[in-house]
């Protein structure tokens, strides 16, 4: 009589993995957005132009170090996204955690939303020194 060994699956992704490839594939969005608007101010010579880009560069300073605590917790977590792909339909990539493979799917209209309210938590919430 031959036995199998054993196999165990590994656990599945969690919501709050799910949720933190999520993360790192908006924030950089959020980043570039807010960059380009910052670039399109600072071209411009109004004169409530100032204020404006300091408070845009105070977000990009927060979004930026929200980015690499993102990172930082998807190493922690042994989730590697290994491709990414941005275009006119909205954005995919493909991650690996825990030797699962997973997708991660969203589109240009959602994109566009959760952005928005991604970008609603770094307004006039935060102040950085």
């Amino acid at each position: 009589m031959t036995t199998k060994p054993l196999t165990r699956k590994p656990p599945q992704t969690t919501e709050q993995e799910t949720e933190l490839v999520k993360e790192a594939v908006l924030l950089p969005v959020l980043l570039a957005m807010v960059q380009r608007d910052v670039n399109r101010l600072q071209e411009q010579s109004l004169k409530l132009s100032l204020p404006n880009v300091v408070v845009l560069q105070r977000m990009l300073e927060a979004v930026h170090e929200d980015l690499l605590l993102v990172k930082r917790k998807l190493k922690m977590s042994g989730i590697r996204i290994f491709s990414e792909v941005k275009d006119a339909n909205g954005i995919r990539c493909g991650y690996l955690c825990r030797e699962n493979r997973g997708t991660f799917t969203m589109s240009r209209s959602m994109v566009k939303a959760e952005v928005s309210i991604l970008a609603g938590k770094y307004v006039g919430t935060r102040t950085v020194s």
